[in-house]
């Protein structure tokens, strides 16, 4: 075992509390007050980069006496305090109600709102797009986009260049609308369509289209949200794979992977797709269905133009969160790094930026197999290395106790008299919740809670209170990260049985051709157990999470292929009477960053 108590990591990843950061839930409120008979799921909001007052969030709402659903957005001119509906995507058909779908929200360069969800839930579904001058007050008739089988959302450049207060509209493009058509075996869409407009959402050009290009039979592709970096190119996140083939035919599991795909013309082309990370969804096993996220940092001194994706995988157990960032517009990413706890079904992660560089992002927590959630955040302040402890948001868990069901009788021809459970409610609420930032650099996290016996749109504000750090402390803001030119090593690694206590010498090898001196430190973090998940491991004093190599060196320099003196670090481990009987996963694992100076 103590072979492989240890596995150093020369990567950056997750969850290790920084020293005094702070984050502050404030007060819950009620978005759809007025409207407690009415069923909400699948939020998605937006705040005004230029009005910190300005908040729209967006929501299916389903009634309880009557079949269908319509979409709604609800503004808030007073920073998230109070909200009101002013305006609704409904149609009926034939006397019925049909169903509005996947709203999405957006705001403009100049304080326009904007709307957009799906006409109905058919195959000849539209984009229906409505735009308000005034910032929510009153809403211009809509205009109708391309034919879409799933998802629209928008994005707007904000930024200086000539494309500013472009309007980007990307969702599932069904295969039957390609041109020449493409077969589609299964019910799912068969690419990207980006559509724009350059006259405030008045008309709209395109669409831009990527098809599913792997050459498998039954390959799909789902098109996911869309950002915009400082330079006005557009990053488009999507999921390409394969539905799962099991008992002789296909059903919803997908295996496959995220991807990004960029326009630098103003979404005009595509250039090719670049894999983020392997991402695999079990839809048969739980609806605690998901779509994957991007945000980008809007102008931070530090971490200007970085790209954070979330999703989560249906792991063999649980659900998992996972986060991935790329310094380098998009072109190579992080690890993932799995995020929330190691013991519940993490789901519904959604993230966001705000202008001074923190992330945020939240997710739904529950019991595997089980109805209801609890929502939290967390925060990073050092571009997605490390995340802050985190915190709950909700103040009960939903649930389906009480839970007002619709019920709908059918009549019978041959078959027999049946009546049915209408519940218009994943066990997620929907593949969307909502969190965005305003332009004072407060978080509002938006989701749905049913505790009442209906699902209602709650908000909170979120205010992380801590400094952006480029490499994670304030001590290492001066250092370069020196990680890929060094080596950590351990040694005399030994174990306390009596007081679960883990303990090694950590020293850094110098395997460059370049002299590192005026100071050498390691900062450590992410503390878990592979083998006991349920093991809560601790640093045993505060220097272990940075070790100061030349504190006590005269010398302070280390040459090409120099090892430094040794330092002791320990960890602290409680609750080993659960460990797995796996001796090849480790014990003890963290992750590691070497910060010094290069001599030029």
């Amino acid at each position: 075992m103590l072979r492989v108590a240890f596995q150093v990591l020369i990567v950056a990843v997750i969850c290790r509390t920084i020293a005094l950061a702070q984050i502050d839930v404030g007060n819950r409120v009620l978005v759809s007050h007025g409207e407690e008979n009415i069923n909400h799921v699948e939020v998605t909001s937006a705040a005004d980069p230029n009005d910190s007052a300005h908040l729209v969030v967006c929501s299916v709402l389903t009634p309880v006496d009557e079949a269908g659903a319509w979409t709604a957005a609800y503004v808030s001119f007073d920073g998230g305090k109070n909200f009101s509906k002013t305006v609704e995507q409904r149609s009926i058909l034939n006397g019925r109600q049909e169903v509005s779908a996947d709203p999405t929200c957006a705001y403009g360069t100049d304080g326009s709102a904007y709307f957009a969800a799906l006409s109905n839930s058919g195959f000849d579904a539209r984009t229906v797009f409505f735009k308000s001058p005034d910032g929510g007050h009153t809403w211009l008739r809509p205009v109708s986009l391309f034919a879409a089988w799933d998802r629209p959302f928008i994005a707007v450049d904000q930024t200086a260049g000539k494309n500013r207060g472009r309007i980007y509209v990307s969702h599932n493009y069904r295969a039957q609308n390609f041109d020449p058509p493409q077969p589609q075996q299964f019910n799912s869409a068969g690419g990207i369509g980006l559509q724009r407009s350059l006259d405030g959402g008045a008309t709209f050009l395109g669409p831009t289209l990527r098809l599913a290009l792997g050459g498998v039979q039954h390959e799909a592709i789902n098109a996911e949200n869309t950002v915009v970096l400082s330079d006005g190119t557009t990053i488009t996140l999507f999921f390409e794979g394969d539905p799962v083939l099991r008992r002789g035919s296909y059903i919803p599991d997908m295996d496959g992977s995220l991807k990004v795909i960029s326009s630098s013309d103003g979404g005009e082309s595509f250039t090719d797709a670049i894999k983020v990370a392997n991402h695999f969804e079990d839809r048969n096993r739980s609806t605690k269905a998901t779509l994957p996220n991007i945000a980008v940092d809007p102008g931070s001194q530090n971490f200007k133009d970085r790209l954070y994706v979330a999703w989560h995988d249906s792991g063999p157990e649980l659900e998992e969160g996972f986060v991935s960032y790329s310094s380098d517009h998009g072109k190579t990413w992080s690890s993932p790094l799995r995020i929330g706890s190691r013991e519940n079904d993490v789901f519904q992660t959604t993230l966001a930026v705000n202008k001074q560089g923190v992330v945020g992002l939240i997710w739904y927590e529950g019991v595997p197999g089980a109805y209801g959630y609890a929502v939290r955040f967390a925060a990073s302040t050092d571009g997605g290395q490390s995340w802050l402890t985190p915190v709950a948001v909700s103040q009960r868990a939903p649930t389906n106790r009480g839970e007002k069901w619709m019920m709908l009788g059918k009549a019978a021809g041959k078959d027999p008299v049946t009546v049915r459970i209408f519940r218009y409610l994943w066990q997620s609420s929907g593949d969307t919740a909502g969190l965005t930032a305003d332009s004072h650099g407060t978080f509002h996290a938006f989701w749905i809670d049913n505790h009442t016996g209906i699902g209602q749109v709650w908000t909170a504000p979120i205010i992380v209170s801590d400094r952006v750090f480029p490499n994670g402390n304030a001590d290492l803001d001066q250092l370069d990260d020196v990680s890929g030119l060094t080596q950590v090593e351990l040694s005399h690694v030994s174990f306390d049985p009596a007081g679960q206590t883990l303990s090694a010498d950590l020293r850094v090898k110098n395997v460059s051709n370049r002299e590192l001196d005026g100071a050498l430190k390691v900062r450590m973090f992410d503390l878990q157990s592979e083998l006991c998940p349920s093991v809560l491991v601790s640093a045993r004093n505060e220097e272990n999470e940075i070790a100061d190599f030349f504190a006590d060196n005269a010398h302070k320099h280390l040459p090409p292929g120099e090892i430094s003196n040794e330092k002791k670090i320990s960890f602290q481990l409680r609750g080993m009477d659960h460990c797995q009987q796996n001796h090849s996963r480790p014990l003890v694992k963290f992750n590691a960053r070497v910060f010094s100076h290069i001599r030029k």
